[in-house]
C-alpha cells in the first residue's frame, strides 16, 4: 500500500540516511515518485532503479488534513497527517473513501 513521506529528504534532522520503504511515495523537484524497493541510497530520479515516478491511475490526487470537498469517483486522497491513502470509490453503499 503507498505511504506517503512527503518532501524527499535524503537525511533526518540529525543526520542519518533516511531509509525509504517499497511503495513510499515522495516530492521531488516537483514530480512524486514511488519506492520500488527500500532504500537509502540516492534521490529519486526517472535513471535511478530505486525509484519510479509514480503516476497511479486516478482522475485527481488531493494532499490535505481533511478530505476535499465534491470528490470525483477514482479521487484519491492522501491525509497528510497520517500519510494514509484513500480512493473514492462507488459500491453498493454508496460513495465514500477506501484506504487505499
Amino acid at each position: 500500500m503507498p505511504y506517503f513521506r512527503g518532501n524527499y529528504k535524503q537525511y533526518d534532522s540529525r543526520g542519518f540516511s533516511i531509509v525509504y520503504g517499497k511503495d513510499d511515495v515522495v516530492d521531488y523537484l516537483g514530480k512524486k515518485y514511488i519506492a520500488v524497493k527500500n532504500n537509502s541510497d540516492s534521490p529519486p530520479l526517472n535513471k535511478n532503479k530505486s525509484w519510479e515516478i509514480y503516476t497511479g491511475d486516478y482522475n485527481n490526487f488531493f494532499y490535505s488534513e481533511s478530505s476535499p470537498p465534491d470528490p470525483t469517483v477514482g479521487d484519491r486522497w492522501v491525509d497528510t497527517t497520517t500519510g494514509r491513502m484513500y480512493t473514492y470509490v462507488e459500491d453498493s453503499n454508496g460513495n465514500h473513501w477506501v484506504e487505499f
